[in-house]
């Protein structure tokens, strides 16, 4: 678990993207020590679990930033008077 805990930091440490691929960052990770903590079945688990839970907390970034945009914007329009109709 705890092997698993500092796979997982070390992949963040490495900015890998989260719509990347494991045959595409293997080349960057596989002559760190901390890649040989975990067996190949392990770390190619942790890097996929990786993945997809920063893709999803990137959507989520993106989607409030969105939203916080949007509320700006109509923020702006209301203290200038403005109305979309």
């Amino acid at each position: 678990m705890l092997n698993n805990i500092l796979f997982y930091f070390y992949v963040i440490e490495l900015q890998v993207s989260a719509f990347s691929t494991w045959d595409k960052e293997l080349p960057k990770i596989v002559f760190d020590p901390r890649f040989l903590l975990l067996t190949q079945k392990e770390r190619k688990l942790c890097f996929e679990r990786f993945v997809r839970t920063r893709a999803d907390e990137e959507r989520m970034e993106r989607k409030m930033k969105l939203k916080e945009r949007k509320n700006e914007f109509r923020t702006l329009m209301e203290e200038a008077k403005v109305t979309s109709r």
